[in-house]
């Protein structure tokens, strides 16, 4: 699968349009051509993580909290962001992040965390768009007990 394909993938689990205006998901280095085979999952592009994904050869790195959240004035060794990046890219690594998108798109993070420690409560979403920003809420409501889940 090409990068590119993964992204679309990606893009339609958790759309970026859900994300808040400070965050910064999505492709966030890389070529969208280049063939993946090999995806490493992280929460953050640590030092430690990029390294990982180096020495067991990924072809992508997908992580939740993105590593760049403000736009690069330098592409360098000399800071622990633009160092990250200038690994991945030599290495032939593609970077994706998925932060407040992933939080609040539908069966993604709000709904994976609420549903296994509320399996006998009715579980509802509250998703709205005021045009600037995305928000969705999973609510648990305890004093409705239900034999099925809607």
């Amino acid at each position: 699968m090409l990068c590119r394909e993964l992204i679309e993938k990606l893009e339609k689990l958790a759309p970026r349009e859900l994300a808040c205006d400070w965050d910064n998901p999505g492709f966030l280095a890389g070529r969208g051509d280049k063939e993946i085979k090999k995806v490493l999952v992280a929460l953050d592009a640590t030092d430690r993580v990029v390294e990982q994904a180096v020495k067991e050869k990924a072809d992508f790195l997908l992580t939740h909290h993105p590593l760049v959240f403000r736009p690069l004035k330098q592409v360098n060794d000399e800071n622990f962001i633009s160092r990250r990046i200038v690994t991945l890219l030599q290495a032939d690594i593609s970077y994706f992040a998925m932060h407040t998108n992933f939080d609040a798109a539908p069966g993604c993070m709000a709904d994976l965390t609420a549903d296994p420690l509320w399996t006998d409560y009715d579980i509802w979403r509250d998703c709205k768009k005021d045009g600037t920003d995305a928000g969705c809420a999973s609510y648990v409501c305890t004093g409705c007990r239900r034999s099925s889940r809607t």
